[in-house]
Parts: C-alpha cells; structure tokens; sequence
C-alpha cells in the first residue's frame, strides 16, 4: 500500500506503516528539524506548508489517484487538555487541511490520529442540557458535526477507536484517538498487553496477554537505579509533594515547562545503598504535576524542565543549563531522562537517527506517534482492505 503522510513530525506513524509492509509515496512536515529526522531515516520529506492551499494542491496533485491510505496525525495542541483548548478557532487546527489533501489525492482510506481531547465536550456545553451544539467552541461537538460528518462525506463507512499504547507494547501509557475511514468497516486491534495485576483473569475471561512493558525495561535500568513520580498528596495541605516508585509501571509525564517540579527522574544510586525518598517534599518549581500519580499519563518530553536551574546549583546555571542537572545529580542522585531514554519509551529504535537543537529534538519526541501503535492501527487497515 502506498502512503501519503501528513504532519508527519519525526517519523513515528511512518516507522509503523513502513513495518507493517507499507510504503510512502511523500511526507509532509514543515518543522525543518523533524523533516531532517525523516529524511535521515530514509523517508521521502517535503517541508510544504499545508495550512497554504495552494501549497497544498501543488504538492499533492502529482499523488492524485496513486494514494491508498491518507495518514495524518493533525496538530494536538488545539484540543490538548494540557493547553488552551482554542479548538476550531486555533490557528494550528489541521483537520480542514487534512480534508483539503482527502480531495486533492482521493485515498482509498484515511487514517487521523489525535488527542483524546477531541472527544470530550466542554463543560458548558449548550448539548449538555439539550441544547444546539456548538462545533467552533467545543472541541466533542466539533468532532461530531464537522470531522465526523465531512469524513462520511468521502468515505462509506467512518469509525474511531480509542487506543493506549502500553496495551500494545509500549512501555508508556498514551491514549490516542484513531478516525478511520475507507471503503468498508474495519475491526479494532486487540490489546497484547495488559496490567500484570489483572492478567491471571484473562484465561477464563479472555485472550491472554502478556504484561505491560516496565520502566525498568525499556531504560535498561540495573537494580541499583529506581524511577520515581511525583504528584499532590492529598493528605497533605498546601504545595507538597510525594514521591513513589514507578519502574516496573509504564512510563508517566516527562513533564512540559508550565507543570512545574514533576517527575519522572532517575535515580541512580551510588554505591548500590538505596536512597530514602523524601515524602513530602516541596515542589520546587510549581504545583506539581496530579497526573504522576494516575496510570494514564503520556511523555512530553520538553528540554527545558531537565536543565533548570534547582535547590542544588544554587538556581544558577553556573555557566550553562547542563550545569544545573550535573549539579543536581552530584547533590541528590537523580537526573532528568535523556532524549535517547524518552524515545525508548516512546518506542523508537536505538539507531533514529534525531536531528536538530536538543530542545527540538525533545520535542520531536514528544510529538510522535508510538511506531507500535501506529503499526498495529496499519495492519488492521491492511488487513481490511485485503478483504475487498
């Protein structure tokens, strides 16, 4: 099958298809540092701007017709929890230009992926208590009134699925929502794995599975190295903080700029004596971060919260931000995790060749698409179209 990829970041949705037997016709992405990690991955990129319409025609009229699947992976931040919400109204909302590449190419089949987020109606919803729905000021109405209704439009059947990556292998838990549309309905994947506590129940009440790939698994971590997580404890009044050991769980935020004091660190210890973990302790850089202490919780990966200054650099850089880390692991042991450990938990392999700055390349990271998950979405869709 032949794939056109749009906002197609670092590679990680393209890594998947191209492991499950696909190969792509064109990679679009305009961020110069991630078409750097494509092109250096042997994908063929094209930094066109997609938000420009006639870009966009002038780019993909060549593919019209050739295309079998549309796969895209339209920008987050617009429906993100984490962010603003600015939804339809925001300026990066890429779902009419993924509609504009649908016309232009004609696929056979599309496949979009997007935050959770999408789905979810604001709170004062007018649909709430029976009212009109509101799709340009509510991120679940604009699902159901615009991106539901044009995907019928172009497609006989149109369904989406809600998938998290650590029930498929991926050593971090990162829920995505995947709209599909083709010619014909298309069953889900089915989870490979699952949570350990639970899995003895699976052979009288289902497939079996194995466990969730840990931590500790995927960074390789020795006995003498734990990974802790920090989040409020309720019990505890005002800007406090625990901390609890997740190596043997998937991974939780790697946390952005505006969450403050979040984990997860790595803790090596010296010596092999396991050091005491401090609970309470403040947070020094904010409130905290609630979603450590919740199963669900996907990598962010922004550079900028491992090299800030701390309690143990004097919150001084001392001649540059790795300063601050180095000087943190030397007080306390702990460290923030590496571009190459957050893209192993991302699931990427060791070699991926990441180019740019090492913000952008954090950044990359956390905007990607788990190549697992996108390969068991792809071979689910190549499954379907085998049967016309």
């Amino acid at each position: 099958m032949r794939i056109l990829s749009l906002f197609s970041g670092a590679g990680g949705s393209c890594l998947g298809w191209h492991a499950a037997g696909a190969e792509h016709a064109l990679c679009c992405e305009w961020d110069t540092s991630a078409g750097a990690t494509l092109a250096a991955a042997g994908f063929p990129w094209s930094s066109v701007d997609l938000s420009d319409p006639e870009a966009l025609r002038a780019a993909l009229a060549p593919l019209a017709g050739s295309v079998d699947v549309l796969e895209a992976s339209p920008p987050c931040q617009a429906w993100s929890s984490a962010g603003s919400r600015l939804g339809a109204r925001d300026p990066r909302n890429g779902w009419p230009w993924t509609w504009e590449a649908c016309d232009v190419v004609g696929p056979r089949w599309l496949v979009a992926e997007n935050v959770p987020g999408l789905l979810c109606h604001r709170g004062d919803c007018p649909t709430r208590i029976g009212g009109y729905a509101e799709p340009m000021a509510c991120a679940g109405c604009y699902w159901s009134e615009v991106v539901l209704v044009e995907a019928r439009r172009r497609f006989a059947w149109v369904g989406w699925w809600l998938l998290d990556a650590a029930d498929f292998g991926v050593p971090q838990h990162r829920r995505r929502v995947f709209l599909i549309g083709g010619p014909h309905q298309v069953s889900p994947p089915q989870p490979t794995h699952g949570d350990p506590a639970t899995l003895r129940q699976r052979g009288l009440f289902g497939p079996l599975r194995l466990p969730w790939v840990t931590m500790r698994e995927a960074l390789n971590l020795g006995e003498s190295a734990e990974v802790i997580g920090g989040g409020q404890d309720p019990r505890e009044p005002g800007d406090k903080r625990t901390y609890r050991q997740i190596s043997d769980e998937p991974s939780t935020t790697v946390a952005a700029e505006q969450i403050g004091n979040a984990g997860p660190w790595v803790v090596q210890h010296m010596g092999g004596a396991p050091r005491g973990l401090e609970a309470p302790a403040p947070a020094l850089g904010g409130g905290g971060n609630l979603m450590l202490e919740r199963p669900a919780p996907a990598v962010t990966a922004q550079e900028v919260k491992g090299t800030r200054a701390s309690a143990a650099s004097g919150y001084t850089f001392n001649g540059g931000p790795d300063r601050a880390s180095d000087a943190l692991f030397i007080a306390t042991g702990r460290r923030r995790l590496t571009v190459e450990e957050v893209a192993a938990l991302q699931g990427f392999p060791p070699a991926h060749p990441w180019q740019g700055t090492q913000t952008s390349r954090y950044r990359q990271v956390g905007n990607a698409v788990p190549p697992r998950l996108a390969e068991v979405v792809a071979r689910a869709v190549m499954g379907a179209d085998g049967d016309l």
